[in-house]
């Protein structure tokens, strides 16, 4: 299987049966034996040596760059994005134009459950956005501005529903993008909001429903028709952001883990014909970060992704979303 760079060293668990690879300058791939799925999670700036306590199911890699030993966890199952209704399947929220929020499940597999209405009377909001786990509870939430340049957190309950929403920040009225990313590789989500004047800014997450210091980078992203929070794309261990250009080429943009951007790749043409695009997360249920997009036609295609630059072809797994004005 491919994985986001050469790798260095290998190390086996087979009280878990799972494989870690330190791979050269980025994160560090975890292979299920069992199925021979792969995630990968970030350790540090160039991972090297490894070794395994199988006694423990942990993981201690060396990260030379950084000078510091990062722990993987075994026992721990990665989080996934959008699981809102606590199945460990990735799913969907959508609004209609009345304002009714609805939950579609994913079933696993790239495929749907029967949707549930999850709350009502939010068409006041002007930008929806699915972080993850904001709040540090283990559950994922949801970050919505008003017409007001109010930013509200809506925290998860676990079980398809909110608790009781919390103010997170004002003056949002001037970005023209939100949207959600783990830009340090840290485990919190942050958020990248697009200024009018074309300045990206990404808000760190403390983890705890709070904020670190912002910090700038990047301008003339105005050029941009849409921005998305693509969740780790190539398989690094980093969460990377796509944006679509004015000639609907597609970019992605890779996260270095330290503040920045690596060298931008082209994964695809002719985007232009689609109004919405969404980072869920791993859809299908292969280990890999995939994109939701929404054409005119109101159809929903799924380009699942291959831990690598490309997408392989689309499958269509709904119609009917042109009802929906947001997806999340």
């Amino acid at each position: 299987m491919a994985t986001a760079t050469s790798v260095r060293t290998i190390v086996v668990n087979p009280s878990k049966n799972k494989v870690y690879a330190t791979m050269n300058g980025r994160g560090t791939a975890v292979i299920d034996g069992s199925d021979n799925s792969s995630t990968a999670v970030y350790t540090g700036m160039d991972p090297n040596a490894a070794a395994v306590n199988p006694s423990t199911n942990k993981v201690y890699v060396v990260n030379v760059a950084s000078d510091s030993v990062a722990v993987i966890d075994g026992q721990l199952d990665q989080p996934l994005k959008n699981d809102f209704n606590g199945d460990r399947k990735t799913d969907i929220l959508a609004r209609d134009a009345s304002g009714v929020l609805w939950l579609y499940p994913g079933n696993g597999s790239g495929g749907w459950l029967p949707r549930t209405q999850v709350g009502q009377g939010w068409n006041i909001m002007t930008a929806l956005v699915a972080p993850g786990d904001f709040n540090g509870d283990g559950k994922a939430d949801v970050l919505a501005r008003d017409g007001a340049g109010v930013l509200w957190l809506y925290p998860g309950n676990g079980s398809g529903g909110w608790l009781p929403r919390v103010q997170v920040g004002s003056g949002w009225e001037g970005m023209s993008a939100i949207e959600a990313i783990d830009f340090r590789g840290d485990g919190f989500p942050d958020v990248i909001a697009r200024a009018r004047d074309g300045a990206l800014w990404v808000y760190h997450g403390d983890g705890k429903g709070g904020w670190l210091p912002r910090t700038w980078v990047g301008s003339g992203w105005n050029g941009m028709s849409e921005i998305t929070g693509a969740g780790d794309f190539n398989n690094d261990g980093v969460t990377d952001l796509v944006a679509r250009d004015s000639a609907g080429t597609l970019w992605l943009y890779p996260s270095n883990g330290y503040g920045s951007w690596l060298p931008r790749q082209m994964i695809g043409q002719g985007w232009n014909v689609m109004d919405s695009l969404v980072g869920p997360g791993d859809f299908n249920g292969d280990g890999r970060a995939d994109i939701l997009a929404r054409n005119a036609a109101g159809e929903l295609w799924l380009y699942a992704g291959n831990g690598g630059w490309a997408w392989p072809r689309a499958a269509k797994v709904g119609s009917g979303w042109n009802g929906m004005t947001a997806i999340l």
